[in-house]
């Protein structure tokens, strides 16, 4: 087995979601902090979505997109926070 494989898969996966959107300005540092622990995934709403964090999207249909910020990629989901947790976790990272 590849060395550098059996080190990254024993590295733990660290889901980073929030309620304050894409912009929010501690989202890139916590991000970078965490890549110190592990494999860090950034989940979160396009904008920000306070009040909302464990509603689900039931009819709309959401969109995911891959963006970079300060050379982290990053994951924005037109729903809620709830549902980019449910997103990353059972379909987009399976």
């Amino acid at each position: 087995a590849d060395p550098a494989r059996v080190v990254r898969d024993a590295m733990p996966r660290i889901l980073v979601t929030n309620d304050d959107g894409v912009d929010s300005p501690l989202l890139i540092p916590l991000a970078r902090a965490l890549q110190r622990l592990g494999d860090v995934t950034v989940v979160v709403p396009h904008i920000e979505r306070s009040w909302v964090g464990k509603s689900i999207s039931r009819f709309d249909v959401l969109r995911v997109d891959e963006i970079e910020r300060d050379g982290l990629a990053l994951h924005t989901v037109t729903g809620t926070p709830a549902d980019c947790t449910s997103l990353a976790l059972h379909t987009l990272f399976d």
